[in-house]
């Protein structure tokens, strides 16, 4: 039977830590979610306008709460494990250099096997890599891949915009840091090079401990805010 608007909403604040605030914004603004999900944009208006929505309606809009509640916390679980990984590349050798293989095939596979395929398969096509970018918003390694390709083009200038990309999602991803560093290098540009080298992973040893306590606390926000959606 028909249900109101106003009852559903209601029974949305529940479970309103599987959408955080952006439930609220769709109101006025359409759905934009930081990742794809299948709520109707037209269910949602017509929601928040008080309109009566009918049994299909509210059942898409709360099958879409509990397929984004599963979003969330497999997002949470792979940035529990990821930490683990970034707090070994401090260990002693030979360790860390299989925390940092490790890493690879993490930020590789973190969507599953099915998109690391498409991945793979994907590898030098940048069309290829720019869908995959479109589909997956959160996952960092096909920009990684994307940046890779534009620099072996010689495009070193995008090829910074996009490894900026990767570091504002991770920044504790060391090969888009380095990345930076040899595009810089590649420009020409000896300030910017070193400055970003600074900032990279360094050699293991006391400053190496020191960057990984610094990206752990930046893992541990990440942690703390995917806890609090």
């Amino acid at each position: 039977s028909p249900m109101r608007a106003s009852h559903l909403l209601i029974a949305l604040t529940t479970s309103v830590e599987a959408y955080g605030p952006n439930v609220w914004a769709a109101c006025t603004d359409g759905l934009r979610l930081s990742r794809p999900v299948t709520i109707s944009r037209s269910v949602v208006v017509r929601a928040c306008a008080g309109e009566q929505l009918d049994a299909s309606d509210v059942s898409s809009l709360y099958a879409s709460l509990r397929d984004r509640r599963s979003q969330l916390t497999s997002r949470y679980d792979v940035t529990v494990q990821e930490r683990e990984l970034v707090q070994a590349l401090a260990d002693v050798w030979p360790k860390h250099e299989r925390a940092q293989l490790s890493l690879w095939q993490h930020w590789f596979s973190e969507e599953g096997e099915a998109a690391a395929k498409v991945l793979h398969a994907g590898d030098g096509d940048a069309l290829a890599l720019s869908e995959l970018m479109d589909k997956y918003p959160d996952w960092a390694e096909p920009v990684n891949r994307l940046a890779t390709l534009r620099y072996m083009e010689g495009n070193f200038a995008e090829s910074v915009q996009l490894c900026l990309r990767v570091l504002r999602q991770k920044p504790w991803h060391f090969g888009a840091s380095s990345g930076i560093v040899m595009c810089y290098t590649q420009l020409g540009d000896a300030t910017e090079a070193s400055r970003w080298s600074s900032e990279a992973m360094p050699p293991l040893g006391p400053q190496r401990s020191e960057w990984v306590q610094r990206m752990l606390k930046l893992i541990d926000a990440k942690l703390e805010e995917l806890d609090g959606l």
